[in-house]
């Protein structure tokens, strides 16, 4: 092979190795501008006054949750279920005891007896 096919052979990879980056460079385009449209999509479905708006309005007032929020805020620390549940006017109900393991067969085997 003479220097000038070698030559040739050069150009030919470096001609195929620029469309194959081309290629991959167009793939890379249309990748950002389907999230770039994506993003625009999300933001029209959000209103403007979003920003403006503070996290209180998303709750509804006077519900379990918002009244939880506002027993946090005023204690100003983290506080145990039953605090929560007194601070929101409701009962803190007790845990059942719990049964051992071997009770429901003991029971069986106990009625069946009698």
């Amino acid at each position: 092979m003479g220097l000038r096919e070698a030559i040739q052979k050069r150009i030919a990879k470096k001609q195929d190795e620029i469309g194959l980056i081309e290629m991959q460079y167009e793939q890379m385009i249309q990748s950002n501008k389907a999230y770039v449209q994506a993003l625009q999509d999300t933001l029209k479905m959000i209103p403007e006054t979003a920003e403006s708006a503070s996290q209180d309005a998303l709750l509804r007032h006077g519900s379990k949750v918002a009244k939880t929020r506002d027993a946090l805020r005023a204690a100003g620390k983290p506080l145990h279920i039953s605090e929560i549940l007194n601070a929101i006017g409701l009962p803190a109900r007790p845990r059942p005891p719990r049964r051992p393991a071997s009770a429901p067969t003991r029971d069986r085997h106990t009625s069946a007896r009698n």
